[in-house]
């Protein structure tokens, strides 16, 4: 990276998710599907800082929030005398992360070659209720 830059990715995730269930007893099968949505809002900001005299060293400090969601589940399935009923509540998911990512670009040892190469490392810390 050769100047300092902020960044804001900010992302939306849909999904629609088809279960299918079949119940076995004695030769009588009943099958059921549940199907379930969910989705997940993030928003991350950050800001790259180069250092060095090369600027091939670089910093980013990052944070994050996000939000998910996930539809609840209510079936029953009566296959003989074999009975299945499963409930699963909705899910509300928060989560923040804050951490930083170490990188270094080898350009001063691969200029003119026809190759990039960098090297990145990170570390955060995240909670979630």
């Amino acid at each position: 990276m050769t100047l300092d830059v902020g960044y804001i990715a900010i992302a939306l995730l849909n999904s629609y998710l088809m279960s299918d269930f079949n119940l076995t007893n004695n030769g009588v099968s009943e099958s059921l599907n549940v199907n379930n949505y969910a989705f997940q809002l993030s928003e991350e900001e950050g800001y790259v800082f180069s250092l060095g005299g090369n600027k091939e060293w670089s910093i980013a400090p990052q944070a994050e929030l996000s939000f998910g969601y996930y539809s609840d589940s209510d079936l029953t399935q009566v296959a003989g005398d074999f009975y299945l009923d499963a409930k699963a509540k909705s899910l509300m998911m928060l989560r923040a992360r804050v951490g930083t990512t170490v990188g270094y670009d080898f350009k001063q040892f691969t200029q003119g070659k026809g190759v990039n190469a960098s090297l990145y490392a990170g570390l955060s810390y995240q909670y979630r209720s």
